[in-house]
């Protein structure tokens, strides 16, 4: 990069201003961004930069990301103002926090889901059926999804073992012990990765979120791993779990232990008010659109 001088700068900047190491990598990282998207070549291009231009661009992300963002960027003209005499002082609107509804996928979406073919290749919609069914049937997060071994699939028992790097065990759906057996006969290689990719790698988790989002718009419905793992959350609420049975199948950990406490306080907090939200559900469009 032609100014990666100036970039080191910044980092040493940051580390000044008392940045932690994570905050000081995403705020590089949202530099980075902004370098490519405007395909910046000189340091003297960010001045011309407007700030109607850079909120359209970032207009394409979740709102608190979209603010995470402006907070990095925000922090990199500032650096370059005072350290680098390079004048960038337009000011980035913050959008308005905006209360979501949270919603769940229904069984009749689930259900219609299960029908959809994404792929002209069987054997391609077979995985992707394991994969929809374990996500949305155990309520593992996309990572872990991405992480899975064929050696953590017990089909005789019907769980998934040693998730997150811990002992932790999970149950099966029926969908997903019929799906991941079909699946199962059709991998040859099953020493390592489970869901792999079309270039035979380990899936990664943007792979994973195009794909369900690809089921969603084939019925209509927006559709994210992360509404699939809450559809776990809010059934085993319906079952009337306990909390610790609850946070125990969701992978989050009382003891924090697995640095899972502060979520776990948070979702303990919330557990009575979210079950007596009753949030409507994701319902599909009347005609899905199923390939053949």
């Amino acid at each position: 990069m032609v100014f990666q001088d100036v970039l080191n700068r910044y980092q040493d900047y940051l580390q000044d201003k008392g940045k932690t190491k994570k905050t000081s990598h995403c705020y590089r990282t949202d530099v980075d961004w902004l370098i490519k998207i405007f395909s910046i070549q000189d340091l003297n291009a960010f001045s011309s930069l407007s700030a109607r231009s850079i909120q359209k661009q970032l207009g394409c992300f979740e709102l608190s990301t979209q603010r995470r963002k402006m907070a990095g960027l925000e922090s990199f003209f500032k650096f370059l103002s005072e350290k680098e005499s390079i004048s960038c002082n337009f000011d980035l609107q913050r959008p308005k926090n905006v209360t979501k509804q949270l919603t769940y996928l229904s069984q009749e979406a689930y259900s219609m889901l299960r029908q959809i073919k994404i792929s002209r290749d069987d054997q391609v919609n077979i995985k992707n059926l394991a994969l929809l069914d374990v996500l949305y049937g155990s309520g593992i997060k996309v990572s872990t999804a991405s992480a899975l071994n064929w050696e953590q699939i017990n089909l005789k028992k019907n769980y998934l073992k040693n998730l997150e790097g811990y002992v932790r065990t999970v149950p099966l759906s029926q969908e997903s012990q019929k799906s991941f057996k079909a699946y199962k006969q059709t991998v040859q290689n099953r020493a390592s990765a489970c869901f792999l990719n079309d270039e035979d790698k380990r899936i990664a988790t943007g792979g994973i979120h195009r794909k369900i989002r690809d089921y969603g718009e084939r019925i209509g419905i927006p559709l994210s791993p992360t509404v699939l793992r809450r559809s776990y959350l809010f059934r085993l609420m319906a079952e009337e779990k306990s909390c610790e049975e609850v946070f125990n199948l969701m992978g989050y950990d009382p003891s924090g232990k697995y640095c899972y406490s502060t979520a776990y306080s948070y979702l303990k907090r919330i557990f009575p008010q979210m079950k007596a939200l009753e949030p409507q559900p994701l319902h599909p469009s009347p005609q899905p659109q199923l390939l053949h």
